[in-house]
């Protein structure tokens, strides 16, 4: 779930105290720790989250699990009903905000069915985002636009432009130091010259100090470099 809502309200809190209001409500609710982690639910984010990995550690630690929403926990459908088998065999009742808390502590046919129907379709609209947001980056870089997020280096975002397509978009325009000083790494790592002196070579003729910057930036433009045969 994006991070922020249009109204700029921040979703991770909001749902958070949305949670513990109707844990209030409905009462006799001791809350022993909070675990919330600002990331995805997705495939690609779970090995980032940190406090999700922790909370099932061991899932007999605690008697149950309040979450918002189903798919706030887990959005690949095998792994979330693996998940809540587990907290059913371990005897972990698990609290919804948004679902029916029958479907996840019921043991029947019927609600094993809406419980992966949950989870398959929030697994769908995942993978759905994701085809979205990968075409429309192609879609960019086909036409040359630069597809978000801090420029390279050497590299800076230029002015929005419509090309004669009728595509709109930002281009990147070659910064006027670094942009030389990646060519000319380029030359001096093709030629064996090892990354120090280049970074020593930087510093006196560029004004670029940074060791670790200078070591990332050049392998990143050897390869671009070798893949595309720009210079």
């Amino acid at each position: 779930m994006s991070k922020y809502h249009r109204d700029g309200v921040d979703a991770i809190e909001r749902q958070r105290l949305d949670l513990l209001r109707e844990l209030n409500a409905d009462g006799g609710w001791v809350v022993l720790g909070e675990y919330g982690d600002n990331d995805s639910a997705g495939a690609s984010a779970l090995r980032n989250r940190k406090r999700w990995r922790q909370l099932n550690q061991d899932p007999g630690r605690v008697p149950a699990v309040a979450f918002w929403k189903l798919d706030r926990a887990n959005r690949i459908a095998s792994q979330c009903i693996e998940w809540i088998g587990r907290c059913r065999e371990a005897g972990v009742y698990l609290f919804s905000h948004q679902d029916s808390d029958q479907e996840p502590n019921t043991a029947t046919a019927g609600a094993k069915l809406i419980t992966g129907i949950k989870a398959l379709l929030a697994e769908v609209e995942t993978d759905s985002m994701s085809e979205r947001q990968l075409a429309a980056k192609r879609h960019l870089a086909e036409a040359g636009f630069h597809h978000g997020g801090t420029p390279p280096l050497g590299w800076l975002a230029g002015p929005r432009i419509t090309d004669e397509y009728g595509r709109s978009g930002v281009r990147l325009v070659s910064y006027p130091v670094e942009h030389p000083a990646l060519k000319r790494a380029v030359e001096l790592v093709l030629d064996g010259v090892s990354l120090a002196r280049i970074a020593d070579f930087w510093k006196a003729e560029y004004g670029i100090t940074t060791a670790e910057l200078v070591n990332r930036s050049v392998q990143t433009m050897i390869v671009d470099s070798l893949i595309t045969g720009r210079g």
